[in-house]
């Protein structure tokens, strides 16, 4: 489908190219078909292309848009590493996150309080998250795997949902 957003555009949120609030949906610069989901975040959107891309538009001060530098856009711009390959997009206050077609979770902008889940700053572009999951107790002593690192416990997540300054994701572990 399209995307059309109607309601405050002070950073560009509607992404029709322009700065000005609308009370009626307008449509979005390009994005007149082939989307299957948008996110809207406090100042920034997303939309997932039916060809597995993101293109995000409005605010970007923290690089919530994903294509490498912090200015906002009023129209739609691709992430600069996620062209194919998403399955699902959200986006939260200033950041973002993807779940692509592998089970990866890819997040990037704003991590002021740990959102991106990779343990560093703030990033332009997408970030991979370690999601980890519960292993059953075993009788020997193992060592801990280090969360920032890829190891054989990371699984596969499914769906992904950012809020205002989180992120959370259904992994396939059981939970106890």
């Amino acid at each position: 489908g399209g995307v059309k957003c109607w309601g405050w555009n002070g950073d560009g949120e509607l992404g029709n190219g322009s700065t000005a609030q609308s009370n009626t949906p307008m449509d979005v610069s390009g994005l007149s078909s082939g989307v299957t989901a948008i996110s809207a975040g406090y100042a920034h959107t997303c939309a997932l292309t039916s060809g597995g891309g993101v293109k995000c538009w409005g605010a970007n001060g923290s690089g919530q848009l994903g294509n490498g530098d912090t200015s906002n856009s009023f129209i739609p711009t691709d992430d600069s590493e996620l062209s194919s390959g998403v399955t699902a997009i959200s986006a939260g206050v200033d950041h973002t996150c993807a779940l692509t077609s592998s089970g990866a979770v890819k997040c990037w902008g704003g991590n002021g309080i740990g959102q991106l889940g990779d343990g560093e700053a703030w990033s332009t572009t997408p970030v991979t998250v370690m999601v980890q999951t519960a292993e059953p107790p075993t009788p020997t002593p193992t060592p801990l795997p280090n969360p920032f690192e890829p190891n054989d416990s990371c699984d596969q997540a499914s769906p992904i949902s950012v809020g205002p300054v989180y992120t959370a994701t259904l992994t396939s572990g059981d939970v106890d």
